[in-house]
């Protein structure tokens, strides 16, 4: 059984390089893509996840679903 998480949708966003990315608070981020973690400031920040892009990561096999509220994202192998 693959394990995944319910995340509030308002805490993932992108950055200006494109990466789809989990917000953990204090400057601190995780890809979505990969599970790295990564510091960001505030110029980094483009724009809340629209739709498209979360499909994308659907599709990649890194998310399990999405809502306008919820994204449900699978655990990152360590």
């Amino acid at each position: 059984m693959t394990t995944k998480m319910a995340i509030n949708r308002k805490w993932i966003f992108v950055l200006k390089n494109g990466t789809a990315v989990l917000d953990w608070g204090d400057g601190m981020a995780q890809e979505l893509s990969s599970g790295k973690f990564l510091l960001y400031g505030p110029d980094d920040f483009s724009h809340q996840i629209m739709d498209e892009e979360l499909e994308s990561l659907k599709q990649a096999g890194r998310i399990a679903s999405f809502d306008a509220q919820t994204v449900s994202i699978f655990a990152w192998d360590i």
